[in-house]
C-alpha cells in the first residue's frame, strides 16, 4: 500500500462533515479512486477506504501532523500490567506479520484470500489459540484510528478492585466463615444465599466465585488462622518471631533453663 487509505469515519473527522456526506462524495468520485476491504461475512461485508491523496491539501497536512504527534508522544504504559503489555506486543507483531505477508504475496491473490491464508498459518504456528480475519481488521482499525494502546484488552479492568457482593451480605458471609466452626466456603455461600432468598433478595446474590475472589483479597492467612482456628493455633503457625544466629553467642553467654528442681543423689537439695 503506497499511500494511506482512511476509513469513512476518519475522513469525516478530518473534513468536519457527516459520515453520510463523505460516503456520498466518495460514491461521486470526489476523493479519487476508492477501494474496499473485506471485513468478514457479517453485516456490511466490506469497508470503504478513501485515499488520503484525494482529500484537500490542508486536510492532508492536518493528518500528517496528527500522525507525527502520535508518534512523538507514545502512550504511557507504565501503569499497565506486564501481561497486558506482553499481549499488546504480540498483537502488534501479528499485525506487522500480516501486513508483510500481504505485501509479499500481493501478486498471487486478492487481499481477502491472503488474509485467510495468513490466519491459517498463524493458527498452525500457535496451537490452542484463536485468530480470525475479522479480528485482524478490528485490531488494525483500532490501531489506525486510536493508536497502539487501543489494542490493550481492558475488559474487567474498569472495575478493578470493586466487588459485586453487597456489603450486608458480605457481613453475613464473614460471620459464618470467620468462626471456629470452620465451615467451608460453599456452606457459607449457600447459607447467605438462602437467607437472601427468604428476604426476597435472591437476585442480589452474585455467584460464589465473587465471594471467593473478595475473600482472597480481604482475608490474610494470619487472619484466617486466628479466627477459624484460635489464638493458640495462630501463635504456633503465624505469630511473628525472630531467628537467632547462634554463631554470634559466645559459649556460656546465654543459659536456657526450665523449672525442673534439681536434687542431690541422697535426696537432699543442693546446699543442705
Amino acid at each position: 500500500m503506497n499511500q494511506p487509505y482512511l476509513t469513512v469515519e476518519q475522513v469525516a473527522r478530518l473534513v468536519g462533515a457527516p459520515i453520510r456526506t463523505v460516503r456520498h462524495n466518495a460514491a461521486a468520485g470526489k476523493y479519487g479512486e476508492v477501494r474496499y476491504e473485506e471485513v468478514g461475512a457479517g453485516r456490511g461485508g466490506r469497508m470503504l477506504l478513501i485515499p488520503l491523496s484525494g482529500l484537500p491539501a490542508k486536510v492532508q497536512a492536518d493528518y500528517f501532523r496528527t500522525m507525527a504527534t502520535q508518534q512523538e508522544t507514545p502512550a504511557d504504559l507504565s501503569a499497565t500490567p506486564e501481561d497486558a503489555r506482553r499481549e499488546l506486543g504480540e498483537r502488534l507483531e501479528t499485525l506487522a506479520a500480516w501486513q508483510a505477508y500481504r505485501q509479499a504475496h500481493a501478486a498471487e491473490a486478492g487481499a481477502h484470500k491472503l488474509d485467510k491464508q495468513f490466519v491459517q498459518m498463524w493458527r498452525e504456528s500457535h496451537p490452542g489459540r484463536s485468530l480470525s480475519v475479522a479480528t485482524l481488521h478490528r485490531w488494525e482499525k483500532a490501531r489506525r484510528e486510536q493508536g497502539e494502546s487501543s489494542l490493550i484488552d481492558r475488559r474487567g479492568t474498569a472495575r478493578a478492585g470493586e466487588t459485586s457482593v453487597p456489603d450486608d451480605l458480605w457481613a453475613k458471609y464473614c460471620a459464618l466463615y470467620l468462626h471456629q466452626n470452620k465451615r467451608s466456603h460453599m456452606q457459607c455461600y449457600r447459607t447467605v444465599r438462602d437467607m437472601a432468598s427468604l428476604e426476597g433478595r435472591l437476585h442480589e446474590v452474585p455467584s460464589e466465585s465473587a465471594f471467593r475472589r473478595r475473600a482472597a483479597r480481604e482475608f490474610s492467612r494470619e487472619m484466617l488462622i486466628f479466627l477459624r482456628e484460635g489464638p493458640s493455633a495462630w501463635y504456633l503457625k503465624a505469630a511473628p518471631y525472630v531467628d537467632r544466629d547462634h554463631t554470634s553467642v559466645p559459649p556460656g553467654g546465654v543459659f536456657v533453663m526450665d523449672h525442673f528442681q534439681m536434687t542431690s543423689p541422697a535426696g537432699q537439695r543442693p546446699g543442705e
